[in-house]
């Protein structure tokens, strides 16, 4: 069995007020980098075999503190990486919610996609595929993953068995942490930890 300990990066500058997407690279606020600090405090008393980040920075400044004090390499794993939102990335949210193309894709993602940009099924797609690859590498390992919310959530919705519909039924905050652990047939045996809340 694998243990996957999925972490979303914690808050990061303009998060509030703009789509950040891909076209921003943000670093973290000071409150995001107090609780960084916090979330590795966290879990210190976990055993960690294996850390993976999102290339964007928000996240490498997030799992750098998890690895901080262990004596782990962290690798940067373009398939963590953030939803690709296309011509939304970098616009505000009052200027998106104007946007007939926004109203619709919040309301049915799994129909529709940012324009110029990747679908919630795929980003499900390459987040599972990857999952599925660690495991079968790494079995009885216990693997951190600092990645962004729109990704932990699309793992996170297959594995409990739930469709794209349902993205809005699952909460994950910044610093969050939902633990996943997949047997050696692929089966989620445990999907969502404190840290992560299904609404």
């Amino acid at each position: 069995m694998t243990t996957f300990l999925l972490v979303r990066h914690a808050a990061s500058e303009f998060m509030r007020e703009v789509y950040v997407g891909r076209k921003l690279d943000p670093p973290l606020t000071q409150e995001g980098d107090r609780n960084a600090r916090a979330l590795a405090e966290y879990l210190n008393s976990e055993h960690i075999d294996i850390a993976e980040t999102s290339p964007r920075r928000r996240a490498r400044q997030t799992a750098e503190h998890i690895v901080k004090s262990r004596n782990l390499e962290l690798k940067t794993e373009e398939a963590l990486d953030e939803i690709d939102v296309g011509d939304w990335g970098g616009k505000s949210f009052e200027a998106l919610a104007r946007e007939p193309a926004w109203q619709s894709w919040n309301v049915a993602r799994h129909l529709h996609r940012p324009p110029g940009g990747e679908a919630m099924l795929d980003v499900q797609q390459r987040i599972v595929g990857h999952l599925m690859e660690m495991q079968r590498r790494h079995p009885e390992r216990v693997i951190v993953i600092v990645s962004h919310a729109e990704v932990i959530r699309s793992a996170l919705l297959y594995y409990l068995g739930m469709p794209v519909l349902a993205h809005a039924s699952i909460e994950v905050s910044p610093a969050a942490v939902a633990r996943l652990r997949i047997d050696d047939h692929g089966a989620a045996l445990t999907a969502i930890d404190d840290r992560a809340t299904l609404r």
